[in-house]
Parts: C-alpha cells; sequence; structure tokens
C-alpha cells in the first residue's frame, strides 16, 4: 500500500508473556520465533493455542493515516494481529465497530486479539490533551457571557 513505508503486518495464533524490562535489557529470546510468536505485555482475550491445528490467518492493510489505521483480517482459527507499529498510549482500536483492548507486544509495537472470522481492525489515535481542553470549553457555561457586566471584563 503506497504510504505504509514498509509497515508488516500478520495474523499469528501463538503467543506468549513476556517481561518486556528483561527483554530491554537482554535481547530477544534465542528459542522465540518472531514470525511465528508475538511476545505480549497482558492477557488478550482469546486462548492460547498451538500450531496444531491452527489455520494461518492473513491481514490485508486498507488505509494508514498519521491518526488512524484500517485492516481487514481473516482468522479462521483466531489469533493475534500485530501492527508493527509504535505502541503509544493514546492508540485505540476497534473491531467491527466495537472497542477493543490494544495490547503492547514485542516491546514496541500495537496488537489486538481477533476471533475466529472475517474482521475490520480499525486504530485510531486520539491526543487526550485536546481532549481535556475541549471538554474544558464546552463545559456548560464556560463560554457564557451573558450574565456578564462591563464592570466585570476590566
Amino acid at each position: 500500500m503506497a504510504g505504509a513505508g514498509g509497515l508488516c503486518i500478520f495474523v499469528v495464533a501463538l503467543f506468549a508473556f513476556a517481561d518486556f524490562n528483561w527483554l530491554i535489557a537482554n535481547g530477544w529470546p534465542s528459542d522465540v520465533d518472531p514470525r511465528r510468536t508475538v511476545l505480549l505485555k497482558g492477557a488478550p482475550m482469546i486462548p492460547r493455542t498451538t500450531e496444531a491445528g491452527t489455520v494461518p490467518g492473513a491481514a490485508r492493510l486498507t488505509r494508514y493515516t498519521n491518526t488512524e489505521v484500517d485492516i481487514d483480517v481473516e482468522a479462521p482459527s483466531g489469533g493475534i494481529l500485530l501492527l508493527n507499529d509504535v505502541w503509544h498510549p493514546w492508540w485505540r482500536a476497534t473491531l467491527d465497530g466495537k472497542p477493543r483492548e490494544i495490547l503492547k507486544a514485542d516491546v514496541i509495537f500495537r496488537a489486538a486479539s481477533v476471533p475466529p472470522g472475517r474482521h475490520m481492525v480499525r486504530f485510531t489515535f486520539r491526543d487526550m490533551r485536546l481532549l481535556l481542553v475541549y471538554r474544558r470549553w464546552s463545559a456548560p457555561g464556560a463560554l457564557d457571557w451573558t450574565n456578564s457586566t462591563s464592570s466585570n471584563l476590566n
């Protein structure tokens, strides 16, 4: 896809929990194949599977902008969608339009659990500072100067 700049996405069925501080200090474990296993900081919303009996999934990037990423996912056995794009707490995810937890994967990337079937995953970046400013200024009475007198404005 134009503009994606080599962004790699794929669905994996195998995952393991990892101590990210240990990974940062010691590097990637030699017994873990990053093409087949994703290391997660937290527990996904799918059961752990083994490679036996799983059907490979596929992911297709359909939109990539600074603040939105859309991915069509075909996951016959379910799995983890790994987006090799930097994790940040202001990213949000939806699966078929419903909120989905973003998992921190492989120390710096974003991931989301995907149940069996065909789905659309959307990652959306929301700058929480702007949201707080908006809420502050859109609060009832925040910009209501109708009761102000000229002496209050001096």
